[in-house]
């Protein structure tokens, strides 16, 4: 049998993951206490289900999933962090504020650690329905307390409303440079000569 190139790609293809198509954003300076979730994209359901409002601290099928080696605080073991903010989620007819993440790092398990999103509202799905994701929150973690990664849901986790089409990336944003007091005086001084000059020409 002759193997051509296209056959070699399309090989490739039926075997490569999904494109992502909906993403989790978490960034922010290190020592702040404080960090930025984004959502954004769409991602096919995978699995028939409902999310009822959660404020579990317990991994719950119907939306927690297992994403890579993420968590940096092995102490994070089953928290609901509080959401401040405006990220959605809706199955195209209705839309439910997620107001709190669920962490767990899984210690015994590094390559699974949990992650899952808290609603104040009910959302049922069913398979081959498409979910969006969207919006931004604050949440009283440190940056540290992530690993600077980029991982997707593990493809394994069978029970994960969007196997293979949820990205998550950690970002560590450098620290804002401080304004030196010294410069507006300086600037200051400049401007007076040149005023000074102006007056003596």
């Amino acid at each position: 049998m002759k193997i051509t190139p296209f056959a070699v790609s399309a090989a490739l293809a039926a075997c490569a993951l999904p494109a992502s198509a909906a993403s989790i954003l978490i960034s922010g300076v290190a020592g702040t206490n404080m960090v930025t979730m984004t959502l954004s994209g769409t991602a096919q359901v995978r699995s028939d289900d409902a999310i009822e409002p959660l404020t579990s601290a317990f991994f719950n099928n119907a939306i927690d999933m297992e994403f890579g080696d993420y968590m940096a605080d092995a102490s994070i073991q089953d928290v609901v962090a509080t959401a401040t903010g405006n990220m959605m989620i809706s199955n195209g007819v209705t839309s439910t504020l997620i107001d709190g993440i669920f962490f767990d790092d899984d210690a015994f398990a590094p390559q699974t650690d949990d992650f899952g999103f808290r609603t104040s509202g009910s959302l049922s799905f069913v398979v081959g329905q498409d979910l969006a994701f969207s919006g931004s929150a604050t949440l009283a973690y440190d940056i540290t307390a992530f690993k600077p990664t980029s991982t997707r849901i593990a493809s394994f986790d069978s029970t994960a409303i969007a196997r293979d089409q949820l990205d998550l990336t950690v970002e560590v944003l450098p620290s804002p440079v401080p304004v030196s007091p010294a410069l507006p005086m300086l600037g200051g001084g400049v401007a007076l000569l040149a005023f000074l000059r102006r007056r003596k020409g």
